[in-house]
């Protein structure tokens, strides 16, 4: 381009607004089918036991959930989830795993009930 192709009239300039979070998004489970669903259950701790019992920190009320039937750990931003020796055991994408990292939109099964992990912005 030469130099009296440019033009010295101002051109416009737009602002586009920045969607700003103050707060961090905490990495989920949405249960979508099983006992309670629909729900939505928030990964806060370092470490979350699901099953039956009365004692866990996500209770699905199911005889095909063992009482203690897995453990999700963080270990920095990573998640993983073990099985802790469940009867039905713990698929992740429809394959039985003794533990696995976590992807954001993995779906996971204990025994009858179907959870989709979301990856949190925190």
């Amino acid at each position: 381009m030469s130099d009296d192709e440019w033009t010295s009239e101002p051109t416009a300039m737009h602002r586009v607004p920045l969607a700003v979070r103050s707060e961090t998004e905490p990495d989920l489970l949405e249960q979508r089918r099983g006992p309670g669903a629909p729900r939505t259950l928030p990964i806060v701790q370092d470490a979350v036991i699901i099953g039956r019992s009365e004692g866990v920190d996500f209770r699905i009320p199911s005889f095909s959930v063992s009482r203690q039937h897995a453990r999700i750990t963080r270990d920095g931003p990573a998640l993983s989830i073990t099985d802790l020796d469940s009867q039905h055991g713990v698929l992740v994408n429809g394959t039985r795993v003794h533990s696995a990292v976590l992807c954001d939109r993995d779906q996971l099964q204990l025994g009858d009930a179907v959870f989709i992990f979301r990856r949190g912005t925190g």
